[in-house]
C-alpha cells in the first residue's frame, strides 16, 4: 500500500523512480544531478526505508538500488536483454519464464529458515541485500556494494558514547514521528515487555505532539501483556491488546508467505499480522518498531569472540545441519563479512528478523527501527565491545537519561543494570542460569516429552510449542497442511525425508516444513 510519496521523476535524459519512505533525501533533480557529477551511489546520504531504480537513457546505464539495511524487497534476475526486476519473485519468474529450480534455495529455507545469500527458490533470480546496488550496462549486470557497517571500535569513554548514541537514537525517532504528522499518520507502535519497544515508546513519547497508539499481542496475562498495558498507562497511550491464545493466527500461513513473498521463517508475522488493529491498518504510516535493537545496542559476542570467523549455520532459526548447508552455500560465503558480529547483523539481523513483521507492516504502511537507523548503528558499533557486552551499554544508557524505564524489568525477568553474567554459546548471549534450562528443554522437546519444557509467562510471549500441544485445531491443521503440499518436495527425495522428519519435531521445525512448503505452492502459482 503507498500511503507515502514516490518518486517518478525525469532530467536531463535521465528517469529516477523511488518507492518507500524518505526521512532525509534530496529532491530528485538534485541526485539526478549528484549522478551526473559522478556520485554514483548518490542515494547514500539518504535516511528512510526506501528502494529506487535510476535509468540513464543516453547511456543505456541502469542502477537499482536498495536501502542500506536491505528493508524493501527486490529481485532482479539477468536475461538476454539485460536487468529484469520486480518486488515480487513470483512475478518476475512469469515474466521471465523462470522454473523453481533452487534446490539449494529450498535446503536454507528449511534448515536456516532463511536464504542468508539472497537466493530464491529460482536459479535466475535473487534478492538485493542490505548495502547491495546493481549496475546494468546494456546487456550485462553487475552488483555492487556501497555499504557496509564498521564495528572498528572507538577510543571514546563510556560516558561519551552514551551521549553520541543517545543523540542518534532521539534524531532517529524524530525523523519517523515528524513524518507521520507532517502527513496527518497516526502514531502506532508495537510494544513489549522487552526493552528494544520501551526504549522507541519512551523517546516517541517525549517527542510526539499526537497520541501514540500500542500494539500489543501474547498469549494472555504474560509478561508481554501486563507490563506494555502498565507501561501504555504510564504514558498516556492508546492501547490496543490482541490475544493470541491457542495460536490459531499460525493457521494464516499463506496470507503471511503472501505479503512476506516466502523468504523467512512466518510465525512472527502471522502474529504480527493477527495483532493488528483495523484502526492501524487504515490510520497507520510508519510503524516505529524496536526490531534488532538488542543486537546493536548489545551485543552477543565478548571481544575474544565478536572478531572470530563465523561457522557455516550460524544464525540459523534453528541449529543447522553443518555438513549439508556447507553443500548448498558458496564455498567463499564464510568471507562475505569481516567477522562474527557484522555477519550477525547483516544475516540473522537484516536479512531474517527485519524481513518477518516488518513485511506486515509495510501492507499497511512502512516500517521503521530507530535501532536499524544508518546513524545509530554507525554509532553504536564503534562503541567498545567491552563496554556493550551484557548489555552495560545500554543499561547505563537507560539509567542515566530514562530512569523511569528501570521500574519494569526486562521482558519481566532482569532488573535493568544488575544483570546475571552471561556467556556467548554459537553466537547467542546467555545467563549461567539458563544454559542448562535450555540445554533441558532441547533435549525434551526432541524427544516431545512436553510436560518437562512447557513454556510459562515468565519465557515468552508466544509459547508456541504450547499451541501446537495443546490446540488440537491448529494441530491437525498443520498435519493437514503437510501432506497435502508434501508433494512439491517430490523431486528432492532428501529434503523431502529431511522435511518429513521436522514436521514431527518441536513446533519451530514444523514452521520451518509449513514455511518452506507455502513458498513452494507459489511458485506453483496455486491458489
Amino acid at each position: 500500500m503507498h500511503k507515502f510519496c514516490t518518486h517518478n521523476f525525469e532530467s536531463d535524459g535521465c528517469i529516477l523512480q523511488t518507492s518507500g519512505v524518505l526521512f532525509e533525501a534530496e529532491s530528485p533533480e538534485d541526485a539526478i544531478r549528484r549522478y551526473k557529477e559522478g556520485e554514483i551511489t548518490f542515494w547514500k546520504k539518504w535516511r528512510g526505508s526506501f528502494l529506487g531504480v535510476l535509468q540513464d537513457q543516453k547511456n543505456n546505464i541502469t542502477l537499482l538500488f536498495n536501502d542500506h539495511i536491505g528493508s524493501k524487497m527486490v529481485f532482479y534476475a539477468q536475461t538476454e536483454k539485460g536487468l529484469a526486476w520486480d518486488t515480487d519473485p513470483y512475478s518476475l519468474a512469469r515474466t521471465i519464464g523462470g522454473k523453481a529450480d533452487n534446490e539449494n534455495y529450498l535446503w536454507q529455507m528449511l534448515l536456516y529458515g532463511y536464504s542468508p545469500i539472497g537466493e530464491t527458490a529460482y536459479s535466475t533470480i535473487h534478492r538485493l541485500l542490505a548495502g547491495e546496488y546493481i549496475f546494468a550496462q546494456g546487456d550485462s549486470i553487475e552488483k555492487r556494494i556501497y555499504h557496509r557497517f564498521d564495528n572498528t571500535p572507538n577510543n571514546l569513554s563510556l560516558d561519551e558514547n552514551i551521549e553520541r548514541i543517545d543523540a542518534a537514537f532521539r534524531q532517529a525517532v524524530a525523523r519517523a514521528i515528524r513524518k507521520n504528522e507532517e502527513l496527518g499518520y497516526t502514531h502506532f507502535i508495537p510494544l513489549s515487555a522487552g526493552l528494544d519497544s520501551r526504549m522507541t515508546n519512551c523517546v516517541a513519547h517525549e517527542i510526539a505532539t499526537t497520541p501514540i497508539h500500542n500494539i500489543t499481542y501474547s498469549q494472555s496475562g504474560f509478561f508481554d501483556e501486563t507490563i506494555p498495558r502498565e507501561l501504555a498507562n504510564y504514558w498516556h497511550n492508546i492501547f490496543h491488546f490482541t490475544a493470541l491464545d491457542g495460536g490459531d493466527c499460525l493457521m494464516a500461513l499463506d496470507k503471511v508467505s503472501q505479503a512476506t513473498k516466502g523468504i523467512v521463517h512466518y510465525s512472527g508475522a502471522a502474529e504480527t499480522l493477527f495483532g493488528m488493529p483495523e484502526e492501524a491498518k487504515e490510520k497507520g504510516g510508519v510503524f516505529l518498531t524496536g526490531m534488532v535493537g538488542d543486537i546493536i545496542a548489545g551485543t552477543a559476542f565478548t571481544e575474544n569472540h565478536q572478531n572470530q570467523k563465523y561457522h557455516c549455520g550460524e544464525g540459523a532459526i534453528i541449529p543447522a545441519h553443518t555438513d549439508i548447508l556447507k553443500k548448498v552455500l558458496p564455498d567463499k560465503f564464510e568471507e562475505l563479512y569481516p567477522n562474527r558480529e557484522i555477519y550477525y547483523l547483516y544475516v540473522r539481523g537484516f536479512n531474517c528478523a527485519n524481513l518477518g513483521s516488518p513485511l506486515i507492516h509495510q501492507e499497511y504502511g512502512e516500517s521503521y527501527s530507530p535501532f536499524c537507523d544508518v546513524d545509530f548503528i554507525e554509532a553504536a558499533y564503534k562503541v567498545p565491545v567491552s563496554q556493550r557486552w551484557n548489555n552495560h551499554l545500554y543499561d547505563q544508557w537507560i539509567l542515566r537519561k530514562y530512569p523511569d524505564m528501570i521500574q519494569w524489568k526486562h521482558n519481566g525477568k532482569y532488573t535493568i543494570g544488575k544483570r546475571p553474567k552471561r556467556i556467548s554459546i554459537m553466537g547467542r548471549s546467555l545467563t549461567l542460569n539458563e544454559v542448562p534450562k535450555r540445554l533441558v528443554w532441547y533435549i525434551f522437546k526432541k524427544l516431545r516429552i512436553h510436560d518437562f519444557y512447557r513454556e510459562r509467562e515468565g519465557y515468552s510471549m508466544n509459547p508456541e510449542d504450547d499451541w501446537f500441544e495443546q490446540n488440537v485445531r491448529l494441530r491437525m491443521w498443520s498435519e493437514q497442511y503437510i501432506a497435502n503440499h508434501l508433494h512439491l518436495l517430490d523431486s528432492y527425495p532428501d529434503l523431502r525425508s529431511m522435511a518429513l522428519k521436522f514436521s514431527e519435531g518441536t513446533a519451530t521445525e514444523k514452521m520451518q516444513v509449513l514455511s518452506l512448503l507455502a513458498c513452494l505452492r507459489q511458485t506453483r502459482f496455486e491458489s
